[in-house]
């Protein structure tokens, strides 16, 4: 009688909660459109710099990425943003849609893992806020960079191998493998989350008390364990053999990515310092290292993320509860690999260069983010009570926003200012030029970094694109059919004496102060 007692009520607390998910579910929906619409106010479009349109280019053409050698091997994205680009006709909105498409899945499994996994919903929409409102996050989640787009394999992955655990189905681990090892085709520091991921795994398998009793002890644990590794080199055999046969080295793009540190210059700040500093909501001062945070790239930080999950981590480890630490365990390791790593790891081992830690990328934390996110909203399902951990939660989100809402303008004020005019350009260039059949063409411009988005808006790409900046006055002809862009009135010399006849078209916008001038060899 009293287990059916039981059973009656846990059936009536379950249908009480989920009277609830219609709720929860609408509210997540709402901070999805608030967090993409954050994203997309926070920068006039796509970023047209440096890496960013190299690996936007590699949806029409992968051999781009040999441009960047760390790069080399970065099809992900090419795989990813493809559908987008062709169902949209070539549209460079489409570029945007991809990344915010890959935002969207990585707050959406966030979701999941509160919803499905630790059966608290408002946990996932804590988490996805906590994430999706950092100002790192928002910072590089608009651009064409590998970190978002790894942490949405991370996401994936997390969420395959939390439900393995929970479902004791070991043979989903070699499929979470695969998705954060998958992580490695959108850049090479992918290595760093497969590193604290297996870190993460691994304590997860420790502290599954119920596995732990079974009779064959010692199988509990390499079992899992090997479906995970498993998974991990399925993806690394096929990301280092395609660079062999690519390039003759499987090694190519990590000896590319150690002659890029070795480039870098070198600072008197300790890079653990750097990472440290990162984690709390304090201001630039001449003291702060400045590599990477100026001109385009604005500055940020965690805001109080980091403090959320000290507070967190203090609030369930010292007590004898085990299983809440045995929850918030695995998430406090994997941050503390990571951090370990990116400012420990010696990079360059190939190049000889033995600088301690990856200095001064901030983005390559964003996995870091993430997993303190998650750890930080689980706490909110130790409170009884589902209306007080909705208010709890809403109170944290609103001082997380208020707290981090300055570095919201700063990142809007930066990439408005520094690349509203180029993005400008490009659609007006679109918008004048786009429709021509220029596949026998080169285009040429010398009004940004790269000119390869440009490239991509024609509905006919061309045959060649030198996104390169030229002297205005020395403007090469040596391409038989080319399209030249640059900034201001045209020139005064432009191709000279070719010993080539061909006609000419010259074209001048006064409201953006760019001129286009088209070349057809006869």
């Amino acid at each position: 009688m009293g287990k059916n007692k039981k059973y009656v009520s846990k059936r009536n607390k379950y249908k009480a909660d989920h009277r609830y998910i219609v709720y929860y579910i609408a509210a997540f929906v709402l901070l999805l459109s608030s967090i993409l619409t954050l994203y997309y106010l926070s920068s006039p479009g796509i970023l047209i710099s440096f890496d960013d349109s190299i690996y936007a280019y590699s949806i029409i053409q992968p051999s781009v990425l040999g441009i960047i050698p760390w790069g080399v091997s970065a099809f992900g994205f090419a795989i990813f943003s493809a559908p987008f680009y062709y169902l949209l006709n070539h549209s460079l909105e489409s570029l945007t849609i991809a990344c915010l498409a890959a935002s969207s899945i990585t707050l959406l499994c966030l979701f999941l893992i509160g919803w499905k996994i630790y059966e608290a919903p408002i946990m996932g929409i804590l988490a996805a806020a906590l994430y999706g409102l950092n100002p790192i996050t928002v910072t590089f989640t608009i651009r064409f960079l590998p970190d978002p787009f790894i942490a949405m394999a991370d996401a994936i992955g997390l969420v395959i191998a939390l439900l393995a655990i929970k479902r004791s189905k070991y043979r989903l681990l070699l499929l979470s493998g695969i998705a954060v090892g998958a992580g490695l085709f959108f850049g090479n520091q992918a290595i760093f989350s497969i590193l604290a991921f297996s870190v993460f795994v691994s304590m997860l398998i420790y502290v599954d008390k119920k596995k732990a009793n079974k009779p064959a002890y010692k199988h509990v644990y390499l079992k899992p364990a090997a479906f995970l590794l498993v998974g991990f080199l399925i993806m690394a055999a096929i990301y280092l053999s395609q660079e062999a046969i690519m390039y003759g080295n499987p090694l190519y793009s990590i000896n590319g990515e150690s002659a890029y540190y070795a480039l870098r210059s070198s600072q008197n700040f300790p890079t653990y310092m750097y990472y440290f500093y990162l984690m709390f909501p304090i201001k630039y001062t001449s003291g702060f290292p400045n590599i990477g945070n100026s001109g385009i790239l604005p500055y940020s930080n965690m805001s109080i993320l980091a403090p959320i999950f000290i507070i967190a981590l203090l609030f369930v480890l010292p007590k004898k509860d085990e299983k809440w630490r045995s929850k918030i365990l695995p998430y406090m390791l994997f941050v503390v690999a990571l951090y370990l790593m990116l400012s420990f790891m010696p990079e360059g081992l190939v190049s000889g260069n033995l600088k301690l830690g990856v200095q001064d990328i901030s983005r390559v934390f964003i996995p870091g983010i993430l997993f303190m996110a998650v750890g930080s909203s689980l706490v909110i399902t130790k409170i009884r009570g589902i209306r007080l951990q909705s208010v709890i939660a809403i109170f944290i989100i609103i001082i997380y926003v208020g707290v981090s809402f300055s570095s919201y303008n700063a990142i809007a004020s930066t990439y408005h200012n520094s690349e509203s005019n180029q993005w400008a350009i490009t659609r007006s260039i679109i918008k004048n030029f786009g429709s021509l059949n220029i596949k026998n063409y080169t285009v040429i411009e010398n009004y940004t970094n790269q000119g390869y988005l440009l490239c991509m808006g024609f509905v006919n790409a061309p045959y060649n694109c030198e996104g390169v900046i030229l002297p205005q006055q020395k403007i090469s002809c040596s391409f038989y059919n080319m399209i030249v862009v640059h900034p201001g009135p045209e020139p005064a010399y432009i191709c000279g004496k070719s010993g080539k006849t061909y006609d000419a078209t010259y074209y001048y916008n006064s409201t953006y102060n760019y001129s286009v001038y088209i070349k057809r060899t006869d």
